[in-house]
């Protein structure tokens, strides 16, 4: 399908832009209940790291808020409560009701208490500075217009408050370890998603979404044209993660 404004992409391929979230819903749908399973798996736990990492770059303090956006499971925010309690609070939010679902029975399997918003990155519910800080975990790929998610980020932040993006990155051409990298990505990836959840092509298309997804200096860009400041890079994984920090 050729490139146009009409089109998006939808791992190698184009989709019409309006269809692009439906697809990404049926996507995390299918695979919801053994989502955090693969994690573990293609990543060797190192996933966790990477998300405990991101939290304490936050640098959250008792008494304040975040939110974190494409939730899922919860990773991210069932630490970040750690830090905000007693008196702060976590909101998770996402596009996906059974991704909602696995977050919210982890939640209260765990006792936390931890609020979940049904809610599109793009078009937030809530009302403008509402959050002292805000994330999204390996998430920002499946949005279909990142730059309109990011100007919604800056309006939910409040003056002073930091927005942190985890993120899956292509290697550079550079990496001595892109070939392997690919190779896994390609080969294993689809296997393990096949073994844990029953069927190959959303780790297919997830494996492809980081190969679509925006360079980590397109990404800076955006978020400048988005309004923050203070923009930060640092790769991670060596050079496969990506962190983006900002402040409003």
């Amino acid at each position: 399908m050729k490139k146009n404004n009409d089109t998006v992409d939808f791992g190698h391929g184009r989709v019409e832009t309006g269809k692009k979230s439906r697809l990404v819903r049926e996507v995390f749908s299918e695979v919801s209940e053994s989502y955090d399973l693969f994690n573990d798996i293609a990543s060797m736990g190192m996933h966790r790291l990477w998300k405990k990492y991101a939290i304490w770059l936050l640098n959250l303090k008792s008494g304040e808020s975040m939110l974190d956006v494409a939730a899922g499971s919860g990773d991210l925010a069932i630490r970040a409560l750690e830090f905000v309690q007693p008196t702060g609070t976590v909101v998770m939010c996402d596009i996906n009701d059974s991704m909602l679902e696995q977050g919210r029975n982890r939640c209260l399997n765990l006792g936390k208490l931890i609020p979940v918003v049904k809610a599109d990155a793009e078009s937030l519910p809530f009302k403008d500075e509402s959050f002292d800080k805000l994330s999204i975990g390996f998430g920002l790929r499946n949005v279909t217009n990142k730059e309109k998610a990011l100007k919604e980020f800056r309006r939910v932040t409040r003056i002073g408050g930091k927005v942190l993006i985890l993120e899956f990155s292509d290697m550079s051409t550079s990496n001595p370890l892109k070939k392997v990298y690919d190779w896994y990505s390609y080969n294993i990836m689809p296997r393990l998603g096949e073994l844990t959840a029953g069927k190959s092509s959303p780790y297919k298309y997830l494996v492809e979404s980081i190969r679509e997804y925006p360079t980590p200096d397109e990404i800076a860009n955006m978020l400048k044209e988005a309004g923050f400041s203070s923009v930060r890079t640092q790769f991670i994984f060596p050079g496969g993660v990506t962190i983006h920090q900002v402040k409003k």
